[in-house]
């Protein structure tokens, strides 16, 4: 079994009234309303069957991403990791392969049968980006087991670096 610990972080957030900053633990659970966290601590997620070793393509234009044998992998070897929307992102992201203390806000929203999670990246050591989003929409299995839908990734450039809003255009 692999261990990971991410450092939970306040991510930010978007400042539009449409997307209001996270003030919500690491992880998020949509059947209890959330609980502001004043102290976050690191969240650990265990790892058990066989590791997604691919990675997922993003169109830089557009943002959009796929994860190719994201699904097949999970469709074959059944992996405990995919039983939760949590974990699945977290083998998505490859959390288990991050240097440092990268802070990570972690946002599960929608029915339980077609989550939509939010997670946030921050402290990325970057000088031109400040924080990456990807929402990515999941899909429960028959065998309640969480696969890609779809994906997209967006950040925010550091101050005076570009846009301070979550898009895909480049920062300086």
């Amino acid at each position: 079994a692999l261990m990971l610990a991410a450092t939970a972080g306040c991510g930010g957030g978007d400042t539009s009234s449409t997307d209001p900053a996270p003030t919500t633990p690491a992880v998020t659970d949509p059947t209890t309303p959330p609980v502001p966290s004043p102290d976050p601590t690191p969240s650990a997620v265990e790892f058990t069957g066989l590791p997604w070793e691919g990675r997922i393509e993003v169109d830089r234009d557009t943002g959009a991403f796929t994860a190719p044998g994201f699904n097949e992998l999970i469709d074959r070897e059944a992996p405990d990791w995919a039983r939760t929307p949590e974990s699945a992102i977290a083998m998505l992201l490859h959390f288990d392969q991050w240097d440092g203390e990268v802070g990570v806000d972690l946002t599960v929203t929608g029915d339980a049968a077609a989550p939509t999670v939010t997670v946030t990246l921050s402290a990325l050591g970057d000088d031109s980006v400040a924080e990456e989003r990807y929402e990515v929409t999941l899909r429960r299995g028959d065998d309640d087991r969480y696969r890609f839908v779809s994906g997209h990734r967006t950040h925010r450039c550091q101050p005076d670096r570009g846009s301070q809003e979550f898009t895909t255009e480049p920062c300086l």
